[in-house]
């Protein structure tokens, strides 16, 4: 289990939908973003070496139990849990899901307090991947 106590824990209001955000660092902003089920100790480990590369982690709570590596039964409540039918009717439908619209609008306020250039990125941090 790790606490994530070297973050700063946000309650972050955005399109009135509240998420816990996890924060640390100081430099231009980072989203770091869990696959499923959630925030595990090998998501927070990428998110401490983005921060220690001199950015300021934003790290959205989307589902699962922050910091815990998941039983396998969590894990499939998580999944079972997740609207998952609302995002691919969005997606069938050319349109962008709730969740990525409180993304965007997590960017724009990361950008907001942080400065710095905008742009996109896309990286796995899975333990098999991860250096």
């Amino acid at each position: 289990m790790d606490t994530l106590d070297d973050f700063t824990h946000r309650r972050t209001t955005l399109n009135g939908v509240t998420k816990t955000v996890h924060v640390a660092g100081k430099g231009p902003a980072v989203i770091v973003m869990s696959e499923m089920p959630g925030i595990s100790p090998h998501v927070a480990r990428f998110a401490r070496w983005v921060r220690d590369a001199g950015f300021t982690v934003f790290m959205p709570s989307l589902f699962g139990r922050d910091g815990a590596v998941p039983s396998a039964d969590e894990g499939a409540a998580v999944v079972r849990g997740a609207c998952l039918s609302a995002e691919f009717r969005a997606l069938g439908g050319g349109r962008s899901s709730p969740v990525t619209h409180w993304l965007m609008a997590l960017a724009r306020e990361a950008h907001t307090e942080c400065g710095g250039r905008a742009s996109a990125r896309s990286a796995c941090a899975s333990p098999a991947t991860s250096p």
